[in-house]
């Protein structure tokens, strides 16, 4: 493969990329960076997330930045905050050898006004902005466009995906005929669209346009009942030395409840979800960079645009939305041309749907087993003895008064109670065995055993408890209501199968005057549908949850729009948007 000198770039940002210990470039890089070092054509670059599309662009970036001049020379649009600090933190890495550049990254969530004095004081040669906030300021006319060299579109799809066609189609017509340069790791109808209304002849590079995912990644599964999910997740960190990783749910509550479950067990682990504010996030994302958490729990929109090269693990409590959703998930490790393992962990009625999977992404998922407790527990005793051999003995008169006293147990008491103190008492979980058998095999013998072990019923019971999310209030929600005794709503039908049943949030709770007889009365007044369609109510201080039954359920969250609970507007929407 070319060295990245024979690609035209400066020998000097070849030296910056063998100090970060980059020395070979990658296939979207070889292919990009000679083309936009030209700089005189429209470009669009197809390749998987963790492919390396940040130096292809970042490079000829700098390199064709002129800091003599002060204009904003190149505009960079991220779909997250997250991505966008990243690409600015990546960007300012490579440029510290590049006298009087001066970047800036803008995006939601944060204070307005910082950034504001930041565009006055000084106009950057790369502005790094997420649509929203970019728009803002240049409706407020704080930014101008007409300078730029190029405009480059990262994560395109996931862009579009997350609901910003209007705005990418606003900020493309602001930023007149100048080039436009598009990353995307698929090339749906929306991004043909922006081609072929604001590109001319682009130059088209694809990286392995059929590979969906990364083929470095590992890809695995594992079939455990919801009752003995998170227990499995803790047997896998337990058994898994240096695990560094995210954990994907697919709703804010589930994402929130996990995280809880997790730290509560000993842990260190955060949830990352839409309820969190920027400065939350950003705590978060700073902690697991420097590896004080070894894993976070997130949901797919809160971790598009992560880029962090080291993760090992990606684990999956269920199956993704879609396809898509799976190969963005599993494209957060295995980055910059390492090695990583996407673990599924599956209810037994998830595994045909999974089977679907292999066939549209073209990937193989085998099957690996939980561990078991004896398995967990060996490896926990021998990492303990070998961290125990590398550590420097004490010395000195508290050793020779230790010993004293120990002197009356034998060895073997000695380490008995060491081991007893270190490792704890008996370990999680009252099952040794974890692996539930898949739906395929619950019609087989009881005797018989596959490569999930022993088997248990292919059935997975719904929680029946707790369930939580954001906030809301300020209404009397004590309305007329009959007499007689009704049932709870959340006593409802416990045996009663709820696939077909469509989950909601609402932004108010016990706080708020609600209780669960209050808030099914309401739902089902505003939203003109039956009491009996409403069933597992579960509320919080701030907010609560329920389910409603039938196809007239799938959206009720628009009878809810313009009320507002004790000064705030109500928000009803289903738990997983």
């Amino acid at each position: 493969m070319q060295a990245f000198q024979e690609l035209g770039l400066h020998e000097s940002w070849a030296a910056a990329l063998a100090a970060a210990s980059i020395t070979e470039p990658t296939a979207i890089q070889v292919q990009a960076i000679p083309v936009l070092l030209q700089q005189n054509s429209d470009f669009i670059g197809l390749a998987q997330t963790g492919t390396g599309k940040t130096i292809a662009y970042g490079l000829p970036i700098l390199q064709h930045c002129n800091t003599a001049e002060p204009t904003t020379q190149f505009l960079v649009v991220a779909p997250t905050r997250e991505l966008a600090v990243q690409i600015g933190e990546e960007l300012k890495r490579f440029g510290k050898q590049q006298r009087g550049l001066r970047l800036l990254t803008v995006y939601g969530g944060a204070p307005i006004a910082g950034q504001l004095r930041s565009l006055r004081a000084n106009a950057p040669h790369i502005l790094v902005a997420t649509p929203g906030r970019l728009l803002d300021l240049i409706r407020r006319k704080e930014v101008s466009l007409d300078t730029v060299n190029a405009v480059v579109l990262d994560e395109a799809d996931e862009m579009l995906n997350m609901g910003f066609k209007e705005d990418v189609h606003e900020i493309l017509k602001h930023t007149g005929d100048h080039p436009i340069w598009m990353f995307s790791a698929t090339m749906p109808p929306a991004i043909r669209n922006i081609t072929e209304t604001f590109m001319t002849d682009p130059v088209v590079v694809s990286i392995n346009a059929t590979q969906r995912t990364n083929v470095n990644i590992e890809h695995r599964y594992a079939i455990v009942t919801r009752k003995n999910r998170n227990e499995a997740l803790k047997r896998f960190l337990d058994h898994i030395p240096d695990v560094y990783g995210i954990v994907f749910c697919r709703t804010r509550v589930d994402t929130q409840e996990v995280a809880d479950d997790l730290n509560r067990s000993g842990y260190r682990v955060e949830a990352l979800h839409g309820d969190l504010s920027q400065a939350q996030r950003e705590r978060v994302m700073n902690q697991f960079r420097k590896r004080a958490l070894k894993m976070i729990v997130a949901t797919d929109v809160a971790a598009r645009g992560l880029d962090i090269n080291d993760l090992t693990h990606v684990f999956h409590l269920g199956m993704a939305q879609d396809h898509e959703s799976f190969a963005h998930r599993s494209g957060r490790t295995a980055r910059a041309g390492k090695s990583g393992m996407s673990v599924l962990l599956l209810n037994p009625r998830e595994e045909s749907s999974m089977r679907r999977l292999e066939k549209t992404l073209k990937i193989s998922v085998q099957p690996i087993e939980i561990p078991t407790l004896q398995q967990v527990q060996r490896g926990q005793l021998d990492l303990w003895v070998e961290n125990l051999k590398k550590t420097k003995p004490a010395k000195g008169q508290m050793v020779e008064s230790a010993i004293e006293q120990l002197m009356e147990l034998s060895k073997e008491e000695l380490i008995g109670k060491v081991l007893a103190q270190q490792l704890g008492g008996a370990p999680r979980g009252a099952d040794d065995d974890l692996n539930a058998r898949s739906e395929r095999s619950s019609s087989r013998e009881r005797g018989e055993r596959g490569v999930r072990g022993e088997g248990r019923k292919g059935r997975d019971r719904k929680p029946e408890g707790k369930r939580e999310r954001t906030e809301r209030g300020d209404r009397d929600w004590k309305s007329d209501r009959k007499a007689d005794k009704q049932e709870r709503p959340e006593r409802k039908s416990r045996s009663k199968n709820n696939d077909d049943g469509t989950r909601y949030f609402i932004n108010a709770g016990y706080a708020d005057g609600l209780d669960p007889r209050t808030l099914v009365d309401f739902v089902a007044e505003q939203a003109g549908i039956s009491r009996k369609q409403i069933e597992r109510v579960s509320i919080k201080d701030r907010f609560a949850f329920f389910d409603v039954q039938g196809q007239e359920g799938k959206n009720i969250g628009r009878h809810f729009d313009g009320l507002e609970v004790n000064g705030r507007k109500l928000r009803v929407n289903r738990d997983d948007e």
